[in-house]
């Protein structure tokens, strides 16, 4: 969850977690999803001074907010989405990808005497 809300210059109720702000007015209509301005923390240029909304990154470097464009979902379609994501499953990987080397193998090992079959009653032909 957000840990707190600041309000920016612009009048925007921004939620800032982790380092990271996301705009959090207008919500948008479940259904929808819509570009917004979204403020993260990026590196900041050399020499410009630390942000007091951004920690440093791991290295120590300063940060300062950054405006991107983004899509901010709605709780309901969060769910769905999150809903919709299954972990991935190891058995049917296994049992799709042996069934696909077995028709390989099978198919060589069908072929291969319908191939000497054909060089023999060639060879009988004279």
């Amino acid at each position: 969850m957000f840990a707190r809300r600041v309000l920016l210059g612009l009048g925007l109720a921004v939620s800032i977690c982790g380092g990271a702000f996301a705009q959090t007015t207008p919500t948008p209509a479940p259904g929808t999803v819509a570009p917004s301005l979204v403020l993260v923390c990026a590196l900041a240029p050399t020499g410009a001074p630390a942000s007091a909304y951004c920690p440093n990154d791991a290295n120590g470097n300063p940060q300062i907010p950054t405006v991107l464009q983004g899509y901010i979902l709605s709780s309901t379609d969060y769910a769905s989405l999150e809903a919709a994501i299954a972990p991935f499953d190891y058995t049917l990987a296994g049992s799709l990808f042996g069934m696909g080397a077995g028709l390989v193998v099978s198919s060589y090992f069908l072929a291969y005497p319908l191939g000497v079959l054909a060089r023999m009653l060639r060879s009988a032909r004279g």
